[in-house]
């Protein structure tokens, strides 16, 4: 991990340079990348809210950081138990890494991985 700008901050709007998430189980299981588009983003805001635009799909979330380097998601303000873990790797002014980490299970593999940059 490469080491952060303490000026950093999640917080603000980000463009989505790639998504890539594995989808699918067993045989079927594989590896998608989804390349961002102009005006694809990723817009976290100071009150626990993350708006995203994906390929002209528009979708919240709610999110907790407990630090600058973790980050919990979750589709509903109190279903955090039922949640996501990210890790944020390399942020910076301008650039971030957020990850679940990839992991293998009987049904495949799986695991998301988000690259930002403002």
């Amino acid at each position: 991990m490469q080491k952060k700008d303490n000026q950093a901050s999640i917080i603000g709007e980000w463009n989505i340079v790639s998504d890539s998430s594995y989808v699918g189980v067993g045989a079927g299981n594989h590896l998608t990348v989804y390349d961002g588009q102009p005006g694809d983003y990723f817009d976290f805001s100071s009150d626990g809210k993350l708006y995203i635009k994906k390929n002209g799909t528009l979708d919240t979330l709610y999110y907790n950081s407990t630090s600058n380097v973790t980050m919990t998601t979750a589709s509903y303000p109190d279903s955090m138990r039922t949640s996501q873990q990210y890790t944020i790797y390399n942020l910076s002014a301008h650039n971030a890494t957020i990850t679940t980490g990839i992991f293998e299970t009987q049904g495949g593999v799986f695991g998301r991985t988000v690259t930002l940059d403002r």
